[in-house]
């Protein structure tokens, strides 16, 4: 895999943590090769990390349809590392993939030894979360006046 910190660099999610803050965060960082094809996680299972596809791409499907898919840099499941929920759709490997993985207990651990990377953290899970619920919004709107 190419140096973790250019794929953390590239993540927008993490762009505001500087270097040491990018090493700190680093080490608490799982990473996960997928084979093509390979299952991340199902419908209903429990949300327990947030995942950054390092390098590949994933496939997103609820019940067969396609919902899209991340490419590297993105992120997903960010909301588990506060919040205990289920997944919401099927994700899988779009061919040969590389996962980082935060569970939530490393981030919790996080909070207490290196507070200001896991408040940079929180803080680029949140912006993240408002650009895809103010997308989802314009989509919604678009389609009401369209129809």
């Amino acid at each position: 895999m190419s140096d973790l910190k250019a794929v953390l660099e590239q993540a927008r999610v993490l762009r505001d943590l500087g270097h040491e803050e990018l090493i700190a965060l680093g080490e608490s960082l799982e990473l996960r090769r997928l084979s093509d094809g390979e299952t991340v996680f199902r419908t209903g299972d429990e949300a327990t990390e947030l995942l950054l596809v390092a390098e590949g791409s994933l496939r997103l499907e609820r019940a067969g349809t396609p919902l899209g898919s991340l490419a590297s840099g993105e992120m997903l499941g960010g909301a588990a590392l506060v919040a205990i929920g289920q997944r919401e759709c099927d994700a899988f490997a779009d061919g040969e993939a590389r996962l980082l993985a935060l569970s939530r207990e490393s981030y919790l651990r996080m909070r207490g030894d290196f507070p200001t990377v896991a408040l940079a953290l929180q803080e680029g899970v949140l912006r993240e979360l408002a650009q895809s619920l103010r997308g989802a919004l314009e989509q919604s709107a678009a389609a009401f006046v369209g129809s």
